[in-house]
């Protein structure tokens, strides 16, 4: 019976181990990550805001997207879509400090968007990006906007939405109406990059969004949004 009693235990608690020093793990390198880019570039982009601070019932709190994982996201929908950067526009909502537009100024994109609704985090990415622009010399496609996601207008051209959890679904579910009217009028396609998508059902509901992939080590969805027809 002991033994059986230590196996019980066991199997009850060795789970919550695991997940405690996953979890510890997860944050450490997402510290050594972003204070990595962030001295390299001389910039402010890592500290954790909490959604509490933020002042908006449909945000979540402001965490920074690691630069690993945007690039694998990034690789693998180029790879997918065959997408050609340079024909296409890059779209980050809920913008935060920066982080993610400057890693899309790596690539070739007609231009870049940062749209993020909480004035502090939008100041601090002005910032953010001007030292970039002296530090790198990159930069000068990327327009920050201090706006509500829900009242962006997207282009014609094709575009690449990036998202890092940074609303929930009463958000979510105008701007993606948003975007397939601006697909649909222009009858092209729009690509989704949702990191830790949490509400992803309000595109997975959509007809006219199929699902490219999904990692779950990263923990990143990839979507396409197409105009009626495309898709089959």
């Amino acid at each position: 019976m002991g033994l059986l009693r230590r196996l019980y235990y066991q199997s009850e608690v060795l789970p919550r181990i695991y997940d405690v020093v996953h979890e510890q793990w997860e944050n450490a390198r997402y510290l050594v990550d972003g204070y990595r880019f962030d001295s390299s570039l001389a910039v402010d982009t890592t500290e954790v805001i909490d959604k509490k601070l933020l002042g908006d019932r449909c945000s979540r709190s402001y965490v920074a997207t690691r630069p690993a994982v945007f690039h694998r996201a990034m690789h693998r929908l180029i790879d997918r879509c065959s997408l050609e950067p340079a024909l296409c526009d890059f779209v980050d909502l809920g913008s935060g400090k920066g982080r993610a537009v400057m890693l899309a100024s790596d690539y070739p994109f007609r231009h870049i968007v940062g749209i993020e609704r909480d004035l502090s985090l939008h100041e601090t990415a002005q910032r953010n990006l001007a030292v970039y622009r002296l530090q790198t010399g990159r930069g000068h496609r990327v327009e920050l906007l201090h706006a509500d996601a829900r009242d962006y207008r997207f282009g014609p051209t094709p575009q690449v939405v990036y998202l890092y959890d940074p609303f929930d679904e009463r958000v979510l579910m105008p701007v993606v109406g948003n975007l397939a009217r601006a697909v649909h009028r222009a009858r092209t396609n729009a690509y989704v990059i949702y990191h830790q998508p949490l509400a992803q059902q309000v595109l997975r509901s959509r007809s006219d969004v199929d699902v490219i992939d999904y990692d779950i080590e990263d923990d990143v969805a990839l979507f396409r949004l197409g105009w009626a027809g495309s898709l089959h």
